[in-house]
Protein backbone atom coordinates (compact mmCIF):
# COMPACT_ATOMS: atom_id res chain seq x y z
CA UNK A 1 0.00 0.00 0.00
CA UNK A 2 1.23 3.57 -0.83
CA UNK A 3 -0.04 6.69 1.37
CA UNK A 4 1.57 9.44 -0.78
CA UNK A 5 -0.35 8.67 -4.24
CA UNK A 6 -2.72 11.26 -6.25
CA UNK A 7 -6.00 10.54 -6.98
CA UNK A 8 -5.10 9.49 -10.63
CA UNK A 9 -1.96 7.85 -9.83
CA UNK A 10 -4.03 5.69 -7.33
CA UNK A 11 -6.72 4.55 -9.22
CA UNK A 12 -4.46 3.16 -11.56
CA UNK A 13 -3.85 0.80 -8.85
CA UNK A 14 -7.85 -0.04 -9.58
CA UNK A 15 -6.76 -0.41 -13.09
CA UNK A 16 -4.36 -2.65 -13.36
CA UNK A 17 -6.28 -4.97 -10.89
CA UNK A 18 -9.10 -4.74 -13.02
CA UNK A 19 -7.20 -5.18 -16.31
CA UNK A 20 -5.53 -8.58 -14.39
CA UNK A 21 -8.95 -9.93 -13.58
CA UNK A 22 -10.34 -9.19 -17.09
CA UNK A 23 -6.95 -10.95 -18.49
CA UNK A 24 -7.75 -13.64 -16.86
CA UNK A 25 -11.16 -14.00 -17.42
CA UNK A 26 -10.27 -14.13 -20.84
CA UNK A 27 -8.47 -17.31 -20.84
CA UNK A 28 -5.10 -18.84 -18.28
CA UNK A 29 -2.17 -17.73 -21.02
CA UNK A 30 -0.83 -20.86 -22.97
CA UNK A 31 -4.19 -22.94 -23.19
CA UNK A 32 -4.81 -22.13 -27.05
CA UNK A 33 -8.16 -22.52 -26.81
CA UNK A 34 -10.67 -20.42 -28.54
CA UNK A 35 -13.10 -19.48 -25.74
CA UNK A 36 -15.54 -16.84 -25.24
CA UNK A 37 -14.32 -14.40 -22.83
CA UNK A 38 -16.31 -13.95 -19.85
CA UNK A 39 -17.55 -9.81 -19.28
CA UNK A 40 -16.40 -9.71 -15.72
CA UNK A 41 -18.19 -7.73 -13.80
CA UNK A 42 -16.49 -5.07 -11.59
CA UNK A 43 -18.35 -3.56 -7.99
CA UNK A 44 -17.44 0.33 -7.81
CA UNK A 45 -17.69 2.03 -4.23
CA UNK A 46 -18.29 5.73 -4.71
CA UNK A 47 -18.67 8.13 -1.83
CA UNK A 48 -18.18 12.11 -1.97
CA UNK A 49 -19.15 13.65 -4.96
CA UNK A 50 -21.11 11.80 -7.36
CA UNK A 51 -19.62 9.19 -9.67
CA UNK A 52 -19.88 11.34 -12.83
CA UNK A 53 -17.53 14.59 -11.04
CA UNK A 54 -15.60 12.03 -8.89
CA UNK A 55 -11.87 12.67 -9.65
CA UNK A 56 -10.91 8.74 -9.15
CA UNK A 57 -14.15 7.47 -11.18
CA UNK A 58 -13.05 9.59 -14.27
CA UNK A 59 -9.58 8.33 -14.01
CA UNK A 60 -10.59 5.22 -13.88
CA UNK A 61 -13.05 5.22 -16.91
CA UNK A 62 -10.08 7.19 -18.86
CA UNK A 63 -7.25 4.74 -17.48
CA UNK A 64 -9.48 1.55 -18.58
CA UNK A 65 -10.40 2.76 -22.26
CA UNK A 66 -6.99 3.52 -22.42
CA UNK A 67 -5.99 -0.20 -21.73
CA UNK A 68 -8.86 -1.16 -24.97
CA UNK A 69 -11.49 -2.25 -22.37
CA UNK A 70 -14.78 -1.69 -23.14
CA UNK A 71 -17.69 -1.62 -20.51
CA UNK A 72 -20.73 -3.67 -22.04
CA UNK A 73 -17.83 -5.94 -23.71
CA UNK A 74 -14.99 -6.45 -21.84
CA UNK A 75 -16.67 -6.13 -18.40
CA UNK A 76 -19.85 -4.37 -16.85
CA UNK A 77 -19.72 -2.23 -14.12
CA UNK A 78 -21.89 -2.41 -10.85
CA UNK A 79 -21.77 1.35 -9.24
CA UNK A 80 -22.97 2.36 -5.84
CA UNK A 81 -22.85 5.78 -4.86
CA UNK A 82 -23.12 6.45 -0.94
CA UNK A 83 -25.33 9.82 -1.44
CA UNK A 84 -24.03 11.83 1.41
CA UNK A 85 -24.86 9.27 3.61
CA UNK A 86 -22.12 6.84 3.30
CA UNK A 87 -22.46 5.38 6.98
CA UNK A 88 -25.67 4.14 6.29
CA UNK A 89 -24.99 2.85 3.06
CA UNK A 90 -21.65 1.76 2.55
CA UNK A 91 -21.92 -1.47 4.91
CA UNK A 92 -25.04 -2.28 2.72
CA UNK A 93 -23.19 -1.73 -0.50
CA UNK A 94 -20.27 -3.48 0.15
CA UNK A 95 -22.58 -6.94 1.50
CA UNK A 96 -24.96 -6.07 -1.67
CA UNK A 97 -21.30 -6.29 -4.23
CA UNK A 98 -20.08 -9.59 -2.34
CA UNK A 99 -23.51 -10.83 -2.66
CA UNK A 100 -23.87 -10.13 -6.59
CA UNK A 101 -20.63 -12.14 -7.24
CA UNK A 102 -18.50 -10.06 -8.63
CA UNK A 103 -15.33 -10.65 -9.70
CA UNK A 104 -13.46 -7.24 -8.41
CA UNK A 105 -14.67 -4.12 -5.86
CA UNK A 106 -12.94 -1.32 -6.66
CA UNK A 107 -13.28 1.39 -4.13
CA UNK A 108 -12.16 5.11 -3.59
CA UNK A 109 -13.42 4.65 0.67
CA UNK A 110 -12.34 2.36 2.84
CA UNK A 111 -15.71 3.08 4.86
CA UNK A 112 -18.08 0.06 4.82
CA UNK A 113 -15.43 -2.71 4.33
CA UNK A 114 -15.27 -4.52 7.02
CA UNK A 115 -18.28 -6.32 5.36
CA UNK A 116 -16.33 -7.40 2.41
CA UNK A 117 -13.32 -8.15 4.27
CA UNK A 118 -14.10 -12.08 5.42
CA UNK A 119 -15.74 -12.37 1.12
CA UNK A 120 -12.68 -13.99 -1.30
CA UNK A 121 -13.69 -10.86 -3.52
CA UNK A 122 -10.36 -9.26 -4.12
CA UNK A 123 -10.82 -5.35 -3.22
CA UNK A 124 -8.56 -2.49 -4.25
CA UNK A 125 -8.77 0.97 -2.67
CA UNK A 126 -8.10 3.66 -4.74
CA UNK A 127 -8.21 5.80 -1.61
CA UNK A 128 -8.55 4.68 1.99
CA UNK A 129 -8.19 6.24 5.55
CA UNK A 130 -6.80 4.37 8.42
CA UNK A 131 -7.08 0.52 6.69
CA UNK A 132 -4.81 -0.54 9.01
CA UNK A 133 -6.52 0.49 12.42
CA UNK A 134 -10.04 0.04 11.22
CA UNK A 135 -8.48 -3.63 10.56
CA UNK A 136 -8.86 -3.70 7.18
CA UNK A 137 -4.92 -4.89 5.97
CA UNK A 138 -2.54 -6.09 8.79
CA UNK A 139 0.17 -3.11 8.02
CA UNK A 140 0.49 -1.18 4.94
CA UNK A 141 3.53 -2.74 3.77
CA UNK A 142 2.44 -6.47 3.67
CA UNK A 143 -1.46 -5.66 3.86
CA UNK A 144 -2.78 -9.22 3.95
CA UNK A 145 -5.95 -10.89 2.91
CA UNK A 146 -7.97 -10.00 0.13
CA UNK A 147 -7.81 -5.78 0.22
CA UNK A 148 -4.95 -3.38 -1.01
CA UNK A 149 -4.63 -0.39 -2.37
CA UNK A 150 -4.09 3.32 -1.63
CA UNK A 151 -3.99 4.69 1.92
CA UNK A 152 -4.51 8.44 1.98
CA UNK A 153 -4.81 9.12 5.40
CA UNK A 154 -3.09 7.37 8.24
CA UNK A 155 -2.19 7.99 12.00
CA UNK A 156 0.18 10.56 11.45
CA UNK A 157 -1.72 12.54 8.89
CA UNK A 158 -3.22 14.81 10.72
CA UNK A 159 -0.56 15.13 13.77
CA UNK A 160 1.13 16.82 11.12
CA UNK A 161 -1.72 19.07 9.99
CA UNK A 162 -1.91 20.23 13.25
CA UNK A 163 1.91 20.66 13.78
CA UNK A 164 1.81 23.04 10.11
CA UNK A 165 -0.82 24.74 11.33
CA UNK A 166 0.91 25.79 14.92
CA UNK A 167 4.47 26.58 12.50
CA UNK A 168 2.16 29.15 10.22
CA UNK A 169 0.50 30.46 13.49
CA UNK A 170 2.86 30.46 15.79
CA UNK A 171 0.88 32.35 18.07
CA UNK A 172 -2.27 30.66 17.93
CA UNK A 173 -2.98 28.88 21.51
CA UNK A 174 -6.88 27.58 20.86
CA UNK A 175 -8.18 25.88 17.61
CA UNK A 176 -12.23 24.89 17.01
CA UNK A 177 -12.27 21.53 15.19
CA UNK A 178 -15.65 21.10 13.31
CA UNK A 179 -16.27 17.71 12.90
CA UNK A 180 -19.15 14.80 11.75
CA UNK A 181 -20.06 12.22 14.43
CA UNK A 182 -18.75 8.80 13.79
CA UNK A 183 -16.20 7.07 11.65
CA UNK A 184 -13.08 8.23 10.20
CA UNK A 185 -13.77 11.57 12.37
CA UNK A 186 -13.08 9.46 15.89
CA UNK A 187 -9.33 8.84 14.20
CA UNK A 188 -8.83 12.29 12.78
CA UNK A 189 -9.60 13.73 16.21
CA UNK A 190 -7.79 11.31 17.89
CA UNK A 191 -4.87 12.55 15.89
CA UNK A 192 -5.68 16.15 16.49
CA UNK A 193 -5.77 15.94 20.25
CA UNK A 194 -2.70 13.67 20.49
CA UNK A 195 -0.73 16.52 18.01
CA UNK A 196 -2.48 19.19 20.19
CA UNK A 197 -1.45 18.05 23.30
CA UNK A 198 1.93 17.95 22.18
CA UNK A 199 2.20 21.39 21.07
CA UNK A 200 0.43 23.00 23.91
CA UNK A 201 -2.60 23.64 21.86
CA UNK A 202 -6.42 23.78 23.51
CA UNK A 203 -8.70 22.08 21.09
CA UNK A 204 -12.25 22.75 20.94
CA UNK A 205 -14.46 20.18 19.35
CA UNK A 206 -17.58 21.18 17.40
CA UNK A 207 -19.80 18.57 15.71
CA UNK A 208 -22.19 19.69 12.84
CA UNK A 209 -24.45 17.28 10.91
CA UNK A 210 -25.33 19.85 7.81
CA UNK A 211 -24.15 22.78 6.42
CA UNK A 212 -26.47 24.81 8.07
CA UNK A 213 -24.73 24.03 11.61
CA UNK A 214 -21.87 26.00 10.39
CA UNK A 215 -22.33 29.54 11.50
CA UNK A 216 -23.83 28.26 14.77
CA UNK A 217 -19.99 26.92 14.93
CA UNK A 218 -18.64 29.46 14.29
CA UNK A 219 -20.39 31.49 16.64
CA UNK A 220 -19.45 28.43 19.09
CA UNK A 221 -16.03 28.97 18.60
CA UNK A 222 -16.26 32.14 18.92
CA UNK A 223 -17.37 32.01 22.44
CA UNK A 224 -14.82 29.74 22.98
CA UNK A 225 -12.27 32.44 22.07
CA UNK A 226 -10.78 29.55 19.27
CA UNK A 227 -7.95 31.78 17.27
CA UNK A 228 -8.44 29.35 13.98
CA UNK A 229 -10.45 26.89 12.79
CA UNK A 230 -10.22 23.75 10.92
CA UNK A 231 -12.18 20.76 9.71
CA UNK A 232 -11.99 16.72 10.27
CA UNK A 233 -11.48 16.01 6.53
CA UNK A 234 -14.04 13.90 4.71
CA UNK A 235 -16.49 13.81 1.62
CA UNK A 236 -19.17 16.17 3.58
CA UNK A 237 -16.54 18.96 4.23
CA UNK A 238 -15.15 18.66 0.90
CA UNK A 239 -18.73 18.89 -0.49
CA UNK A 240 -19.46 22.25 1.47
CA UNK A 241 -15.52 23.70 1.84
CA UNK A 242 -17.05 27.37 0.28
CA UNK A 243 -19.34 27.86 3.06
CA UNK A 244 -17.17 27.16 5.28
CA UNK A 245 -14.28 29.01 3.86
CA UNK A 246 -16.72 32.10 3.52
CA UNK A 247 -17.84 32.04 7.42
CA UNK A 248 -13.73 31.88 7.82
CA UNK A 249 -13.07 35.24 5.65
CA UNK A 250 -16.45 36.83 7.31
CA UNK A 251 -15.13 35.82 11.19
CA UNK A 252 -11.18 36.84 10.21
CA UNK A 253 -10.55 33.43 11.62
CA UNK A 254 -7.86 31.39 9.99
CA UNK A 255 -8.94 28.47 8.55
CA UNK A 256 -7.26 25.19 7.62
CA UNK A 257 -9.17 22.29 5.33
CA UNK A 258 -8.21 19.53 3.19
CA UNK A 259 -7.52 20.28 -0.61
CA UNK A 260 -10.69 19.96 -2.87
CA UNK A 261 -9.92 16.74 -5.23
CA UNK A 262 -10.90 17.91 -8.86
CA UNK A 263 -13.76 17.98 -9.98
CA UNK A 264 -14.28 16.54 -13.35
CA UNK A 265 -17.82 15.93 -15.22
CA UNK A 266 -18.34 12.91 -18.03
CA UNK A 267 -19.56 14.30 -20.82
Amino acid sequence: MDSKGTHTRAIRVGIIASSVVLGFLDGPPGTGAQQTPKVARIGLLVTGPPPGEHACVVAFHRGMTELGLVEGRTHVLETRWAEGRPEETLPRFSRELVNLGVDLVVTVTSQGLVEAKPATVPVVMAASNYPVERGLVQSLGRPGGNITGMATFTSGTFEKRMQLLAEALPRVARVAVLRLPGDQNDYIVRDLERSAQRLGLKLQIIEVHRPGDFPGAFETAARGNAQAIMTAQGPFFLQHLKPFAELALKQKLPSFSGSRPPRTRVS
